[in-house]
C-alpha cells in the first residue's frame, strides 16, 4: 500500500500585530488563559475604524480562515455586542474568494475558534 502525505501551507496571523489597528486596541487581560493578547473594539455602541494589515501567502492555494473570538455579552442577553467581519482583498489582480458575509463574535461566552471558510 502506498500512502501520500499532503502538506498544505499555513499561516498564523495575530491581529495585535496588524499594521493599522484602526479603532481596535490591544488587550492583555487574558494572556494566562489564551497564551496571547488580542484586539478589542469598544465603540460604545458605534462601529470603530477597521483594523488592516497586508499578508503575503507562501504559496497559491486554498486557505481556511479562523478567528478566535467570543460573544462578550452572551451571559446577559441573546444579542452580541462585539460582531465583526473579515475581508480579504488582493493588492493585485489575483482572484480571491472572499467570505466577508461571515459574522464573527456571535458564539458563546467562552473563547472559541470560529471558522470563516
Amino acid at each position: 500500500m502506498i500512502s501520500t502525505l499532503l502538506l498544505a501551507a499555513s499561516m498564523f496571523i495575530e491581529c495585535e500585530n496588524f499594521q493599522k489597528l484602526g479603532g481596535w486596541t490591544v488587550e492583555t487581560q487574558s494572556m494566562r488563559q489564551l497564551g496571547s493578547s488580542y484586539v478589542m473594539a469598544h465603540g460604545y455602541g458605534k462601529p470603530v475604524a477597521d483594523a488592516e494589515t497586508h499578508v503575503t501567502f507562501p504559496e497559491a492555494g486554498e486557505y481556511t480562515v479562523w478567528a478566535r473570538t467570543r460573544n462578550w455579552n452572551a451571559e446577559w442577553t441573546k444579542g452580541a455586542a462585539g460582531l465583526f467581519l473579515v475581508d480579504a482583498s488582493p493588492l493585485d489582480s489575483t482572484p480571491v474568494s472572499c467570505f466577508s458575509s461571515q459574522v464573527f463574535g456571535s458564539g458563546s461566552s467562552a473563547w472559541l475558534w470560529q471558522k470563516a471558510g
